[in-house]
């Protein structure tokens, strides 16, 4: 083995490390940013989708539970 595997890193590289670590951070955030406004975008659209088909379904419904109601009133009518 070398030597140089078996050092501790030195006060300089810890800082020239963490250094170099905050500007890749830094320099990820208007990417980052951007990524949100997409995945919420993306998801208000998906919400909005989502509301449109359940308002879709309570139409059927209430639809179905009319059409229900008027076979209904017309069999009982022809029962008498």
């Amino acid at each position: 083995m070398s030597e140089e595997t078996n050092q501790e890193p030195t006060a300089e590289e810890i800082l020239a490390y963490k250094n170099n670590m905050l500007k890749f951070y830094k320099d990820q955030i208007p990417f980052l940013e951007s990524q949100k406004k997409y995945e919420t975008l993306k998801a208000d659209i998906e919400e909005a989708k989502y509301r449109q088909l359940e308002n879709r379904v309570k139409y059927i419904q209430l639809q179905l539970s009319v059409q229900e109601k008027q076979e209904e009133d017309g069999k009982s009518e022809s029962d008498k």
